[in-house]
């Protein structure tokens, strides 16, 4: 369901991917992508992610800030759609602007931060008068108002498996992980993960907000206490 220009088909089937995608399935797919990344840190899936998320915000961008429903190479209808209101399923502009802070928690990439921060603040009104129509526009204003835990793993996976179930075990909305297994040297492809290294030999943790980071601790108990 994947173009070569990294945009998104709406269905499948017997073989055959046809329909430029909504917004809710980039949304949706990227969404799954940051959560594969953070299963088994296969960067492929988190560089697929970030393209995911370029393109949609390229095609599906409203002047206001907000989101479309459908991309600007969408057929031609009488009107744009624009679903905003969360209800049995998040909305498409919902869960992207979550997206797109759970990515900037990963790259600091200000592009990312001001397109969710615009689409979340012309709903600013009715997340006041409805908030039960708006559940995952809340939540995404909930990593705005209390933060993202950038934590940045350095350690083979295996030897640092302590360290990950100390982050990923307990319920944790409001963090994001990314793990490498060696000393980076210089700028990586993930930016969270530029010019980290182990000390001491041992698996080691950095725990950041805003890239701004704690000391580096190579014991799950200093984790824990810095989380």
């Amino acid at each position: 369901m994947l173009t070569n220009g990294d945009r998104l088909l709406r269905t499948f089937n017997h073989g055959v991917a046809k329909g430029n995608g909504y917004l809710e399935d980039y949304a949706n797919f990227i969404d799954a992508l940051i959560e594969l990344y953070q299963t088994t840190f296969d960067e492929e899936w988190f560089t697929l992610a970030q393209a995911l998320a370029t393109a949609a915000l390229t095609h599906f961008r409203a002047e206001d800030g907000g989101f479309f429903d459908t991309s600007d190479d969408h057929e031609t209808l009488i009107t744009r759609p624009r679903a905003m209101q969360d209800n049995a399923l998040p909305s498409g502009s919902s869960m992207f602007a979550r997206d797109l802070l759970r990515l900037v928690a990963y790259t600091a990439n200000a592009d990312y931060d001001e397109a969710a921060r615009k689409a979340l603040s012309i709903l600013s009104a009715a997340l006041r008068e409805y908030p039960q129509a708006f559940g995952e526009a809340l939540s995404a204003v909930e990593l705005i108002v209390m933060g993202i835990d950038e934590i940045a793993i350095i350690g083979e996976p295996d030897e640092a498996k302590p360290m990950l179930d100390a982050v990923q075990k307990p319920y944790r909305p409001n963090a994001v992980v990314a793990l490498f297994p060696t000393d980076v040297e210089g700028e990586a492809s993930i930016p969270l993960l530029n010019y980290r290294s182990m000390r001491d030999g041992l698996p080691t943790a950095y725990v950041c907000r805003q890239f701004a980071c704690k000391l580096p601790v190579t014991t799950v108990e200093a984790l824990e206490k810095e989380l």
